[in-house]
């Protein structure tokens, strides 16, 4: 997301203001998020890697055309995907990949069109290499209507530079609209959200420290992960992605692929629909 709308939701009797702004425009919003006791993220262990060669192929939907879900409720199964925004972008798109594959896992990256026809060597890398790619539409607008009238050329873009059409999307800025919602149900598309805000594209950027620490206390059982490889400097989170996958590892989780979270269990729009696991948090988390 390069900027966002705000939202306001009550979740267990909790009232938070979570705004999502974009890497491109000068944040207004203080974080949300309480991280004045964060999960402890130091002194663990490196995980064992897996091997570098799993790969998450693209695959039909495993969700309900014109669905717009934040999370999936897997009970307390141990489960996670990453995903990514506004890429590709030169240099921190490869290095996110490089860092999930010496984990012997893979992401999602939600691509824009104006970035795919600037780096299509990397675009169709992202496929090559194993990873999954989603629509991010082609110029990141917040109308829901542009946003609608984007989606078909995008699909026609990623599947001309990777040779696969994308089912996933998400709406920049987590843009809602019924205008969206029944162009993506006519192609066959979902848009996947989330349930917690890590604030990577806050100004000024947070540490990649500090960003770990806020996946740590959001951490939970279906939770789909948003951050940026693209739209303005992301180093820090690019930076914090080995530490996420350790505490991620050290906690338990399972790291598959977005597509295959989304066949783990019912899908939910809103606020966390599951209980907790040991050692997560649940005052932290964003709804409708």
């Amino acid at each position: 997301m390069w900027r966002g709308g705000a939202s306001k939701a009550v979740v267990g009797g909790i009232l938070l203001f979570s705004a999502f702004l974009g890497s491109a425009w000068p944040s207004s919003s203080s974080d949300v998020i309480d991280l004045s006791q964060p999960a402890q993220t130091t002194g663990l262990s490196p995980a064992l890697r897996g091997p570098a060669t799993p790969v998450h192929p693209q695959s039909g939907p495993p969700c309900t055309p014109g669905e717009l879900l934040t999370g999936v409720d897997v009970g307390q199964r141990k489960l996670v995907a990453f995903t990514f925004d506004d890429g590709p972008w030169p240099s921190l798109t490869r290095s996110a990949m490089n860092t999930f594959e010496a984990h012997g896992v893979r992401a999602t990256f939600f691509l824009i069109g104006m970035q795919i026809r600037l780096y299509p060597t990397i675009a169709k890398e992202i496929v090559e290499r194993g990873h999954t790619v989603g629509s991010h539409t082609m110029s990141h607008s917040y109308s829901p209507s542009r946003i609608a009238s984007e989606i078909v050329t995008t699909n026609d873009l990623i599947e001309e530079t990777t040779g696969v059409r994308p089912y996933l999307f998400r709406s920049p800025g987590l843009t809602q609209g019924d205008v969206i919602q029944r162009t993506l149900a006519e192609q066959g598309m979902c848009n996947i959200f989330t349930t917690a805000d890590l604030h990577d594209t806050a100004m000024p950027r947070r540490s990649s420290a500090t960003l770990c620490s806020s996946f740590a206390a959001n951490l939970h059982p279906g939770f789909i992960a948003l951050l940026h490889d693209g739209g303005g400097s992301h180093e820090s989170t690019v930076g914090a992605i080995d530490c996420m996958l350790d505490v991620a590892e050290a906690r338990g989780y399972s790291i598959i692929g977005l597509g295959e979270l989304l066949g783990e269990g019912r899908h939910y729009f809103g606020g966390r629909q599951v209980g907790q696991a040991a050692g997560d948090r649940s005052d932290e988390i964003i709804g409708e």
